[in-house]
């Protein structure tokens, strides 16, 4: 995003005006996700941060505003740290019971 900013947001904002056009009047237990797993590569940590916000508060603002359900589902967002292989194999994982 952050070479071809202008380009990759139209194209983000068309996307979800769209998908949240189709689906307004789903039951309130859709959920949708602004972003999956948010990188940006090759940015300091106050590039990425501006990076993220503006999807996703555009996000917010075109599920909202496409009217039915939408107003009111749960819409994740998230954060621009998303844990590597490398935390995640450093967590302790609690054993299996047998009933599992």
């Amino acid at each position: 995003m952050p070479t071809a900013h202008d380009t990759v947001l139209a194209r983000y904002k068309a996307t979800w005006t769209q998908i949240a056009g189709m689906f307004r009047k789903e039951p309130g237990r859709l959920t949708f996700e602004s972003i999956n797993e948010p990188t940006f590569e090759g940015t300091d940590a106050s590039l990425k941060a501006r990076l993220l916000n503006e999807p996703n508060t555009s996000f917010h603002d075109i599920v909202r505003k496409s009217g039915g359900n939408n107003t009111v589902i749960e819409n994740s967002v998230p954060k621009s740290v998303t844990p590597t292989e490398t935390m995640i194999a450093r967590l302790t994982w609690p054993p299996l019971s047998s009933s599992v």
